[in-house]
């Protein structure tokens, strides 16, 4: 039988209340934390600032060349992840770093070329050389494992995101879509949507960008709602408190979603 997909269109409205003010930042990818406060990753610092645009702490000490993540999982223990160094830093939340940069290289844990926070202060790991994923403590001792998912799912599989949210761990494959394993590393289904970049998720909704489009599909897994494609290149997306901000040509600013 085949599934009826409903689209409709995303209202937009842009609020003047402060929370949801339109920002001027210098950044390529941002994160919200649960505090409500924003990260900023720029090519030369990171940045955390309110939903006002005040800057309250900046950090130059970006030792191992671009970001190619930012994590905000734990507010209290944001990192980044070098993906080129295989390197992990992690700081607090005034940006003062934590103890020396974590080499996974040094860790025997495969070749990792993606992380991604989880909660109880862990984290997950994509160990592309045996194409499993792997959750880790803060000490970075495994938990448990996958095995390779390539045997498991008959493919070839790379991600470019891992993202814990709620009970799921969604996994962004750009080719196949977006996987989901339950907390356990369990494989539970695969949503066959293509996402070039970034995905987020909230109450099981799913957002993603695909052709400078950004998507919602909601929790019943079939009614869908799309964001017109913005005039300049989606550089990074995030939902929070009922909004999903879009960075953009350096502007940040928030749309309210209706269903």
């Amino acid at each position: 039988m085949r599934k009826i997909i409903l689209h409709i269109t995303l209202l937009l409205s842009f609020c003047q209340a402060s929370v949801a003010q339109q920002l001027n930042v210098n950044a390529t990818q941002f994160q919200f934390d649960d505090m409500g406060y924003i990260y900023l990753v720029s090519d030369r610092h990171l940045e955390k600032i309110n939903l006002q645009g005040e800057v309250l702490f900046r950090t130059s000490d970006l030792p191992f060349g671009d970001i190619t993540y930012l994590d905000t999982t734990n507010p209290l223990k944001p990192f980044v992840f070098f993906k080129d160094q295989s390197k992990i830093v992690v700081y607090d939340n005034t940006l003062s770093r934590q103890g020396d940069p974590i080499d996974l290289f040094e860790l025997d844990l495969g070749q990792i070329e993606c992380v991604g926070g989880s909660r109880g202060d862990a984290y997950w790991l994509w160990d592309s050389e045996n194409s499993e994923l792997i959750r880790v403590d803060n000490q970075f001792r495994k938990l448990y494992s996958t095995g390779n998912l390539a045997i498991l799912l008959n493919r070839k599989i790379q991600p470019n995101q891992l993202l814990e949210r709620g009970d799921h761990l969604y996994f962004n494959d750009p080719v196949y879509g977006i996987l989901v394993f339950d907390l356990f590393g369990q494989y539970q289904s695969t949503m066959p949507v293509q996402s070039t970049s970034r995905i987020d998720s909230w109450d099981n909704h799913v957002a993603y960008v695909f052709e400078n489009e950004i998507t919602v599909l909601w929790s019943d897994g079939i009614t869908q709602t799309h964001l017109p494609a913005m005039n300049s290149l989606v550089d990074d997306f995030q939902y929070y408190s009922g909004q999903i901000y879009t960075l953009s040509n350096n502007i940040l600013a928030p749309v309210i979603i209706r269903k």
